[in-house]
């Protein structure tokens, strides 16, 4: 059976981090231009399970899954290609996840999937895997590097994300973003990034210190 054909896929670089923002870094990012359209309230459930490397989360009627490809060489910033689908997936997407999260079922599963039936099909096969809520306000930016004389962009702009996390736990995260790494890497120095209230985390290693109860806060380890 052929594998679904993603919604949509993009490969980007990411510098992310978990804290408090400073004033300084705060005041450069909200004087830049802002994305109205990708600014709102987010629900999203992400699927974890310990020692995956797979991010997967469920948002409204779709799935999206976040692979790593490689990283930088101060480990900072992260290569990673996401894929987003539309339910119900195909058996083969599904029996890739269940892959992924090293789970057996008795035989493979031969029918699509609802949102719904995934979610009961993944927990029924191992007590292991996590259901995480995160809840969040987010608010993007466009960072613009290398401007001509008539001040137009060269080489498209950098998105920078800062998300006001309300659950399960109160606390901010910042991603930047980009498809040519050394753009990122420019636009993180830019910042000022991190202050020194801020982790550099990213969303898996926070899932694993929620699953355990931990915070992703600087100050509340």
């Amino acid at each position: 059976m052929m594998m679904d054909r993603p919604a949509f896929s993009e490969t980007l670089w990411e510098w992310r981090a978990f804290g408090e923002i400073d004033a300084n870094s705060f005041h450069r990012i909200s004087h830049l231009p802002k994305r109205h359209d990708r600014t709102g309230n987010l629900k999203d459930d992400y699927l974890w399970v310990p020692e995956c490397s797979l991010n997967v989360k469920l948002r409204a009627e779709g799935i999206r899954i976040k692979r790593l490809l490689s990283e930088a060489r101060n480990s900072s910033i992260k290569q990673w290609i996401t894929e987003a689908y539309n339910f119900p997936i195909s058996s083969t997407l599904f029996n890739m996840i269940l892959a992924d999260f090293k789970l057996e079922l008795p035989q493979k599963e031969k029918e699509k999937q609802t949102r719904e039936q995934l979610l009961s099909t993944l927990q029924s096969a191992s007590a292991a895997i996590r259901v995480i809520t995160v809840d969040k306000h987010r608010e993007q930016y466009l960072w613009q590097h290398n401007n001509n004389r008539n001040g137009r962009a060269r080489g498209g702009e950098v998105s920078i994300e800062i998300a006001t996390i309300h659950r399960p736990e109160l606390v901010i995260s910042i991603s930047i973003e980009h498809e040519n790494l050394d753009k990122v890497d420019k636009a993180v120095k830019y910042l000022q990034l991190p202050s020194e209230s801020m982790k550099v985390l990213s969303y898996l290693d926070c899932l694993e210190r929620w699953a355990y109860g931990k915070n992703c806060s600087k100050d509340r380890d």
